[in-house]
């Protein structure tokens, strides 16, 4: 009789410990399953670009007649690289936080985005700059975040242009402030990333 008691007892310590072995095994694989799904959204998102922003780098390649299939292709393809200016120059920094230059590398194209300070423009204002792989011509450029209709025609006038030692060189009304600071950008843009892609080939 007692030992009919003993076996059933070690029979119900040991399912009792089979099923809080089998809980605990479901819980880590749970664990590890939601684990592994947020690294693996963190690394889609981590070199990925947003619909809006993609809009600007494809006007600035020259491509935004793109259909849906090849935005999504070249927006999984880009290259974000960021700088902070050093001594004059540009080093690649980790964060957009700390960056002055954000460049959009996509085959033979780079697109860079600074900020720009013009009317009409704000905190969040930038001109995207779109060059050839040898930084020798602009592509074409637009604008993001600026109510200047005057500023957006003249940087129309950048289409095309070639770059001659780093640099864009158009007449401008020297009274005009706006067309001085476009300027002075895109020259920044173009004569700090001719350096750039030239140590790093």
């Amino acid at each position: 009789m007692y030992r009919n008691y003993f076996f059933k007892n070690i029979l119900l310590v040991t399912i009792f410990l089979l099923m809080l072995l089998g809980c605990e095994s479901k819980n880590k694989s749970e664990e590890s399953k939601e684990h592994n799904q947020h690294d693996h959204s963190e690394s889609l998102s981590s070199g990925s670009i947003d619909d809006h922003t993609l809009g600007h780098v494809l006007h600035a390649m020259g491509m935004s007649d793109a259909d849906k299939e090849e935005r999504s292709k070249i927006g999984k393809a880009i290259k974000v690289m960021h700088f902070a200016v050093y001594d004059e120059g540009l080093r690649e920094v980790d964060s957009s936080a700390d960056a002055k230059l954000t460049v959009y590398s996509y085959e033979n194209v780079y697109v860079a985005k600074s900020n720009i300070d013009i009317g009409g423009s704000n905190h969040d204002s930038h001109i995207f700059v779109g060059l050839s792989s040898d930084i020798k011509k602009i592509i074409d450029m637009n604008l993001h975040g600026v109510k200047n209709d005057s500023a957006r025609e003249f940087i129309k006038t950048f289409k095309g242009l070639d770059i001659i030692d780093g640099k864009i060189n158009v007449s401008i009304d020297k009274n005009d402030e706006d067309a001085k600071n476009i300027l002075v950008t895109v020259n920044f843009i173009t004569s700090n990333l001719a350096k750039t892609v030239l140590s790093m080939n």
